[in-house]
């Protein structure tokens, strides 16, 4: 649909550690597309605890996850520019 309508696209893969074998698979997909995998984020419980406690997760706690999610919000900000 981006490319049908000329839309600059990315892609983020979300809990990349759960799965290797699809996310490799998925890498692999954008690669041949053309499309940029701009992050990965790591599975983190405390993503779950920020959700059910109603607390967004990048205020929530400090952990791999925010950590990459945060490096891929400035990513995001530069790519799509």
């Amino acid at each position: 649909v981006a490319r049908h309508f000329g839309v600059k696209s990315a892609c983020v893969i979300n809990k990349y550690d759960i799965n290797y074998e699809n996310s490799v698979k998925i890498e692999d997909w954008c690669r041949r597309e053309g499309i940029p995998v701009i992050g990965k984020i790591p599975f983190e419980p405390e993503i779950t605890e920020s959700i059910v406690n109603g607390i967004p997760a990048v205020e929530y706690s400090e952990n791999c996850a925010t950590k990459e999610t945060k490096k891929i919000w400035k990513t995001i900000e530069e790519y799509f520019k």
